[in-house]
């Protein structure tokens, strides 16, 4: 373990942390549930930014540079608004993070919304943003309809796809390629899933989107069943870490569909659930968690396994 914060590379180096005040850009009275009209809806299940827990994020930036989060809880109240979270361009003569500032916009949007829920899994593939699963109530699961946002025009669709995956919530699920992916998650009754499911958005063109249960190898040995993991995809590959009381790294070749446990160097993280987790290079960040520890972890992925660091910022 590397205490005094040095790494394998000098990307993993360049990531102190800054501290910056969230600036909400949209007027008060457009996400504040006291100020809609008694009767109104369209503010009913709106709510700052933050804090809230267990919503869903695109976890990379659309090409206008926002982050965008779905739902989640609000003083234990689920939710079903979008926001977009933008860290502005530095203005100075040299790039300085610090000076940028973050800003929050509620997106004005229209079509067949998702309901209110959290623990849902999103992604941003293309100019969707995908939304599936979820909850609302303890062991209360959402519809297994697909809902997409067209982040171009801000209107939602809702795609009735079957057969598809048992409902659940505390899955993951990231884009790789065209595809939606999403892995594991909790079903009640059902248990906990080790399955990876596939939609191809590139089928919307043809109108023929549908869910594709990947079959995995013959042979092939399988994580546990889990939730409140982390997943992302690095060179067609799926790296899924943790969930529950696992602190496991498993590897996912959709070429092969062959599972592998990766070896692990360096110390370990405890188990981590519900934490967040970002693919910068081919290191994998993760912070967080039901632990409520302030580490931050990365993963360094050479092909072999994986080396494990300890980021220390103070």
């Amino acid at each position: 373990m590397e205490e005094d914060g040095s790494s394998p590379s000098a990307q993993a180096d360049a990531s102190p942390w800054s501290a910056h005040e969230l600036e909400i850009t949209t007027p008060a009275h457009k996400y504040l549930a006291s100020s809609g009209e008694e009767g109104d809806d369209k503010f009913k299940n709106v709510a700052p930014p933050l804090p809230r827990y267990g919503h869903s994020s695109s976890a990379v930036a659309s090409p206008a540079g926002d982050v965008l989060i779905f739902g989640g809880r609000v003083d234990d109240q689920v939710k079903n608004d979008t926001w977009a979270i933008r860290l502005s361009e530095d203005s100075g003569p040299s790039d300085n993070v610090i000076r940028r500032k973050v800003t929050a916009n509620l997106m004005d949007t229209t079509g067949d919304a998702p309901s209110a829920r959290s623990e849902q899994a999103s992604a941003l593939v293309d100019k969707w943003l995908v939304v599936w699963g979820g909850c609302f109530g303890f062991l209360q699961f959402a519809d297994d309809c697909v809902y997409l946002l067209d982040i171009t025009t801000n209107i939602w669709t809702k795609l009735v796809l079957q057969p598809a995956p048992p409902v659940r919530n505390g899955h993951a699920a990231c884009a790789c390629g065209n595809k939606f992916v999403m892995f594991g998650g909790y079903g009640g009754r059902s248990g906990y899933f080790n399955d990876i499911w596939t939609i191809d958005l590139d089928s919307l063109a043809q109108r023929t989107p549908k869910w594709e249960q990947i079959k995995v190898a013959r042979g092939s040995e399988s994580p546990s069943g889990r939730a409140g993991h982390s997943m992302v995809a690095h060179k067609n590959k799926l790296h899924v870490f943790g969930g529950d009381q696992y602190t496991d790294t498993w590897c996912f070749d959709l070429s092969t569909r062959v599972w592998k446990k990766l070896s692990q160097s360096g110390s370990i993280p405890p188990p981590l659930s519900f934490h967040a987790a970002a693919l910068v290079g081919d290191a994998i960040y993760i912070f967080g968690g039901t632990m409520l520890e302030d580490d931050t972890w990365y993963f360094q992925i050479d092909g072999m396994g994986v080396s494990i660091q300890r980021k220390y910022v103070h």
